[in-house]
C-alpha cells in the first residue's frame, strides 16, 4: 500500500523553519525524515497491510507522535 503523508499550515503561514518530520518502524527507528523548507513537507512510504509505523513531528521546543496501522 502507498502512502503519502503531508504536513502543512492550516492557514497557509510558513512551516517552522526547525520544524522535522520523522517517519519510525515499529522499533521506533528512523527510516524516513524530512524538514520544513517550504510551505508543505510531503514524505512517500510504503507499507503491507497490519504493518505498524508512526509518524513524529518536531520543533526546538515540542513534539508529537502518533502511531498508525495498515
Amino acid at each position: 500500500m502507498r502512502i503519502l503523508l503531508e504536513v502543512y499550515s492550516i492557514d497557509n503561514s510558513p512551516l517552522p523553519k526547525d520544524l522535522k518530520v520523522m517517519i519510525l518502524d515499529d522499533k521506533k527507528d528512523i527510516v524516513l525524515e524530512d524538514t520544513a523548507e517550504n510551505e508543505i513537507v510531503s514524505i512517500a512510504l510504503q507499507g503491507l497491510i497490519g504493518e505498524k509505523f508512526s509518524v513524529k513531528i518536531t520543533t526546538k521546543d515540542d513534539f508529537i507522535l502518533e502511531d498508525f496501522l495498515i
